[in-house]
Order: C-alpha cells, then structure tokens, then sequence
C-alpha cells in the first residue's frame, strides 16, 4: 500500500509530500484517491455501475465521494415531489365516501328544487295563494324538524347491528324507530291539524284571505307528518347500511308524484291551496311507501318484529337522546327566526338582504351535507367494528374534503356574487346590505363544512348529547349578542350575520375538543386511550391502590395455568380496568386473553405454581398501537 501512495504524495516512510497544488493529504486520503483511481484504470465500468469502498477510508468520507454520483436529476425529483404530492391528494377511502356522498348529494340537492317548482306553479294561482303555501309550509317544517333525531340516532344503531350481522337486531332496531315515529308523527299531527289557526294568527299573515287559506293548507299537509317522520327512520336505516341510493329513489318518487298532482290538481282540477297540500301529502306518503316496501323485500324489516309495539323500556332510551337532540332544534331554528325578526323590524331592504343571503348559504348547503351523510355513514359503520384507526383515518379525510369544498364553494358564490344577486334583486338597497355581509359569509364556508362534518362524526359516535350542549351553548352566545346588537341600535346585515356565524365557531370548537382531546372520544387509537387512563390512574392514587390490589388478587388465584403460554390458563379481569375501559372506551368489547390486566400495564401469567407476575405487554396490544402509531404519524 506504501508503494501504491507514492505517486500521491507519501513517501516510503508515509511522510506528507506537498502536491502541485499545495494542498497536503494525509494518508487516509491519498489512500481514497489512490484506491479510485486504480478502480477506473482497471474496471471503469464495473465503478459506473457499483462504487468501490477503500477500506482504509472513513464512512463520512466515503459517503461524501459517493454523494456526487447518487444525486437526482432534476426530473427525477420532479417526479418524486408530484408522486408525493398525489398520494397526500388522494386516499383508499375516497371511492366509498364518494359512492356514499354522490347520492345523497343528489337528493339534497332535488329537494330545494322541487320546492322552487312548486312554489312556482303555485304563485301563478295568486299572490294570496303562494304567501298561504308559504306560511303554511314555515310552519310544517318547523314542527317535522323537531323530530329529525329519528333519522341521526337510527344511523349508528343500525350501523352497529350491520357489524355484528345480526339481521334481527337490525330488525328489531328499524321496527322500535318505526313504531316512535309513527307514535310522534299521529301526536304531532293531531296537534297541528287541531291547532292550525292558533299557529298561523301566531304567524301574524298580513291578510285575513290569507290566513284562511293557510289554514286549510295546514289542516291538509299535517295528515302526512307520520309519513315524513317513517321516511326519517327508513331513510336512517339505509345509511346505517351506507345505501343513499335507496332514499335517492325515495326522493325521486316524491318529486315525480308531487309534479304530476300539482299539475293535475292545479292546472286541470283547479283546487288552489286544497290541491296544492293534496299533492304535498301524497307526495311524502308514496317516498315513504317505497322505503319501506325496499326493506321489507330486502330483510331489513320482519313482519314479526312490526307486529307488536316495542315495550316502554326499549323505546325510552330513544325518546331521551332525542328529546336533547329536538331541544337543540328547536333553540337553533328559534335563533334564526329572531335574527329574521330583527332584520324585519329594521326595514324591507334588511328582510330582503337578510333572505338572499340566506338562500345563497342554502344553495351551497348540498356540497356540505352530503359529507355528513357520508361520515355519519361510514364512520358509524367503523365503530361499530370497533376499528378506530380506520374511523380516525375516515375522519380526517373528510374533513380534508369538506374544507377544500367549503373553500371553493366560498370562492365560486364570490365570484359569481354579481349574478347571483341579480338573480333574486335588482333593489341597489338591497344590494348594498348584501354585499356588506356576504364576504363574511363567504369567508365562513370552510368553517360551515368542518363543522358539519363534525357534528355527522358525533352522531356516528352516539356523542348526540355532547353535540346538543355544544351547539345549545352556542345559541346562548348568539342570543345574547343579538340582544346586546339589538338593544344598542346597530342592527344591520353584518352584525346579524356575525352572530350567526358564532354558532360555526362553537361547533369547530367543540367538535375538536370532542373528537381529537376528550377522554371519551371514540377516534382516538387505543394505545393513546391507555396512555390517557394510566396517566389518570397515576393523578388518583386511590384507583392505582384499587388496581395493585385486584392484581394480587389475580395472581394469587392464578395457579391454574400450565405456563407454557398457550392460554389454558384461566383470565381473571380487575375491577379497576375494568371500570377504567368502560370510562374511556364506552363503546369497546372485551375480548379473553391468556394473561389478566391489573390496570397499570402489568400482565398476571400462570408458571405452573400460580405466583409468577411479569410486566409484559400482549403481542396483540403491540401490534395494535405499532398500527395506531403508524397511522397517527401519517395523519
């Protein structure tokens, strides 16, 4: 080796030569050269294809001679970054959110169009005639919106069922709902019809022609709040199977009966209002007749359950959750009718402002909602094969989605602001007020979006009283400011519009604490679940007590065991984790094991003797939390 280094700068006796350059090389470099240069001279091809290593050399400096010959071109990282780039774009869930989505996005969407037709059709009759619909059709909605639980509290019941395959809970589960809605809907429906001029002089119509018509209007339409209230629970239990093309075919039914009797009964009987709420009710009843002949056919619904009302016991945990969830309904639907009463109280200009605003929300509102169906849908589903890695990773992906859609909807209504308003006013009051709150409105669809998604992973989780105190408490802020706007004389479109829009920021707010923070949350991996209960357990000195004592308990009596591993030993299960599962997990099950957890992370296994205790975590539990690592580090 001496000789060979010679002709680079060493003597014999390895002294340093100065080169022709001046620079001075020790003898570890001379070496890496010397060794490279003798490599191209003897095998230059073998070299391009594999680089050759001077054993005298250190690592560090092996690797920066190689790094010059390994970097990218500038195409192949091009080609790595945009490769990367649809990866983060695109995700394994998509197809099923969108075969989930697209339906629903379609039904939402057809029913403010129908709406629009009828109210069309109707408004040629007269103007009496299409304010009577319209005071009428306010106040219907109100009432069936109270009761649109059925539908949310359906969803993870069934969806939980489906996991399990059990077609008789399903059935079970669908007949209990069946027989509630029907319960309210015949209530409710005996209320409104008896109560009709009650409820439309509390509407305060400003002609008496009108409130007469209206009247007959309601009278009619309530004989078919049973049906809206079935179509609810039917609707609920196909997504529970993540079927929106059934209810799509519902809605498609509804919309081909409600054209074909408005004009029959309007254009060719000519009934007016009668014929108009006619068509309307016949309408919900053949939606609803078209579901519930899909789940009998298909087994989703047994005579045999239908057959017979459910007991009170089984019906009351129903009624509980949904009386919080119809309170929520009605504190927000109060809310928006006093932000209209102060816009109407300030003006005509502030009434109409405050309209097409809203209508240009709701006309984005199919883009949002049909996400929400989707996460009620599929996360449901995941929960209820206890898989919340998959549940987790769900939820991110369409809060990912509902964003980006937010955002384009937000940025597609401004572009097309003008036309838009144009659409319904051409008023330069009117428009002035519109554009004063409509960036702000704007602004907010992104937020609108992640929060309705939110509130359709709740209802997944079975979290509706979670979801119900974070939106009422929301309410009780929007109250109070419209309150302080109204008693300080500075009412306009914007400051109303900022009120509402609080109720997005509750619900972000809340939906992150909810999902991603609390202890009961459903979407946080099991190993960070423990992580939490030991930490819990380590705060309480009392439980960790509790717990130290179940396990010598356990592995006193755990003598039974062969030790060899194979799980003939008997399980013994302790009070305190049990009870700690049941607290962060409640929707979990047990599973038997060869060992017995004493809550702290300490495994009980037989040796033969019964007395051996080794910490030891289960090669089930580790892969589990490698799995929910992996993920929450790709989230």
């Amino acid at each position: 080796m001496t000789t060979l280094c010679r002709g680079y700068g060493h003597s014999a006796h390895g002294q340093t030569r100065r080169q022709p350059f001046g620079v001075r090389l020790s003898s570890v470099g001379t070496c890496l050269l010397a060794s490279r240069s003798l490599a191209h001279r003897l095998c230059p091809r073998q070299l391009s294809q594999q680089h050759w290593k001077c054993p005298l050399a250190p690592p560090a400096a092996i690797a920066a001679a190689d790094a010059f010959g390994q970097e990218p071109s500038l195409g192949a990282s091009f080609a790595h970054r945009l490769r990367r780039l649809q990866q983060a774009a695109t995700s394994p869930h998509d197809k099923e959110i969108l075969s989930v989505a697209l339906p629903a996005f379609v039904g939402l969407a057809l029913e403010p169009v129908v709406s629009a037709f009828n109210a069309g059709l109707v408004g040629h009759l007269g103007t009496h005639q299409l304010s009577a619909v319209s005071l009428g059709t306010i106040a219907l909605n109100s009432c069936t919106f109270l009761f649109s639980f059925l539908l949310f509290l359906t969803v993870p019941e069934i969806a939980a069922a489906v996991a399990k395959k059990d077609d008789d809970e399903v059935s079970r589960v669908t007949a209990q709902s069946l027989w509630v809605a029907l319960g309210c809907g015949l209530i409710t429906a005996a209320m409104v019809g008896l109560n009709a001029p009650s409820i439309v002089a509390a509407l305060s119509p400003p002609e008496p022609a009108v409130a007469a018509q209206a009247t007959q209007y309601m009278m009619i339409r309530a004989l078919a709040i049973p049906a809206v209230l079935l179509g609810f629970v039917s609707t609920g239990v196909f997504r529970g199977f993540k079927d929106t093309r059934t209810p799509l075919l519902g809605t498609g039914t509804s919309v081909a009966v409600s054209f074909c009797l408005h004009v029959l009964l309007l254009n060719v009987l000519h009934l007016d209002v009668l014929g108009a709420a006619a068509a309307a009710a016949l309408a919900s009843y053949s939606s609803c007749a078209v579901m519930l002949g899909a789940m009998i056919t298909r087994g989703k619904l047994r005579l045999r359950h239908l057959a017979t009302p459910p007991p009170v016991s089984a019906v009351l945990p129903i009624l509980q959750r949904g009386v919080v969830l119809a309170a929520r309904n009605a504190v927000a639907f109060g809310m928006i009718l006093f932000a209209s009463t102060l816009c109407v109280r300030m003006g005509s200009a502030f009434q109409a402002s405050f309209e097409v605003i809203r209508q240009m929300w709701m006309l984005t509102m199919p883009f949002f909602e049909c996400l929400n169906v989707a996460t009620q849908s599929l996360c449901a589903t995941a929960l209820g094969h206890q898989d919340r890695v998959t549940a987790r990773s769900l939820l991110n992906r369409l809060l990912f989605l509902g964003t980006g859609v937010g955002a384009l909807a937000g940025v597609a209504v401004w572009a097309a602001h003008g036309p838009l308003i144009g659409f319904f006013t051409s008023d330069p009051a009117v428009v002035a007020h519109v554009l004063m709150a409509l960036p702000l409105v704007c602004a907010f669809f992104p937020i609108d979006a992640a929060g309705s998604i939110m509130d359709g992973s709740l209802l997944a989780a079975k979290q509706t009283n979670f979801m119900s105190a974070v939106q009422i408490a929301g309410s009780v802020v929007q109250y109070a400011l419209l309150m302080g706007i109204a008693s300080s004389g500075r009412v306009d479109t914007l400051s109303v519009w900022v009120a509402i829009k609080v109720m997005g920021v509750a619900r972000i707010l809340g939906g992150a604490f909810g999902l991603f923070a609390s202890r009961g949350s459903a979407y946080l991996p099991q190993q960070q679940q423990q992580q939490q209960q030991q930490q819990q357990q380590q705060q309480d000195p009392a439980a960790v007590t509790a717990s130290a004592a179940a396990a010598a308990a356990s592995s006193t009596s755990g003598g039974g065991g062969d030790g060899d591993g194979d799980g003939d030993g008997p399980t013994a299960s302790t009070p305190a984790s049990a009870a700690a599962d049941n607290e962060t997990t409640p929707d979990s099950t047990s599973h038997s094991s060869s060992h017995s957890s004493n809550g702290n992370g300490t495994s009980t296994h037989g040796n033969g003797n019964g007395t051996n205790t080794v910490p030891q975590v289960p090669a089930a539990t580790t892969a589990a939390a490698a799995t929910a690592a992996a993920v929450a580090a790709g989230n």
